[in-house]
């Protein structure tokens, strides 16, 4: 399902990943998070992006948690949980959106959208795994990713790059962004 038929949700608050702010640096997201079990360099994907992959607990659920950067600040988090019950489903999903103001479970279906201040989003989609992003609003990040992705495109590297959100930046450009 596209971001274009997702439920969305706005609210007031701001979305942090972690409590981690968007454009935090690479050092500020590893003290918050701990070392990573795998660092993926920029050379390897499009210039200028980085990624840090970790596997942490939310509750007694194993996550594996993407965090990626573009010229070394944070722009999106990826959560994954393969095949979650229901329960812990819902476990993971009440922990991204808690301290989100007048989101309750109920309305979020199996793949919804919650905007934050500043154009930020989390995107929740339950289809075989759980999947949770937490995507910037930042117009220049995503102006600049769009750059590279358009000079990257006959790559073939690139192309294979969509586990890393390059759907999310065809989906951003297509979605008007917050004021």
């Amino acid at each position: 399902m596209s971001v274009q038929h997702r439920p969305a949700y706005q609210v007031e608050s701001s979305i942090f990943f972690q409590a981690i702010p968007f454009g935090a640096t690479v050092r500020e997201v590893v003290k918050k998070l701990g070392e990573p079990v795998h660092t993926m360099a920029s050379s390897a994907t499009v210039e200028g992006h980085s990624a840090l992959i970790f596997r942490r607990k939310v509750g007694a659920i194993g996550v594996t948690s993407c965090v990626h950067f573009y010229e070394g600040r944070f722009f999106l988090a990826q959560e994954v949980v393969r095949y979650p019950t229901v329960m812990q489903a819902d476990f993971c999903i009440v922990s991204a959106v808690k301290d989100l103001a007048r989101v309750c479970l109920e309305s979020l279906g199996a793949s919804s959208v919650v905007r934050g201040a500043c154009g930020a989003s989390v995107s929740i989609d339950r289809s075989v795994y759980l999947r949770i992003d937490y995507i910037t609003g930042e117009r220049l990040v995503w102006q600049k990713l769009t750059g590279q992705r358009q000079k990257e495109a006959g790559k073939s590297l690139f192309k294979s790059m969509e586990f890393w959100g390059s759907q999310l930046i065809k989906q951003r450009s297509e979605v008007p962004l917050g004021e």
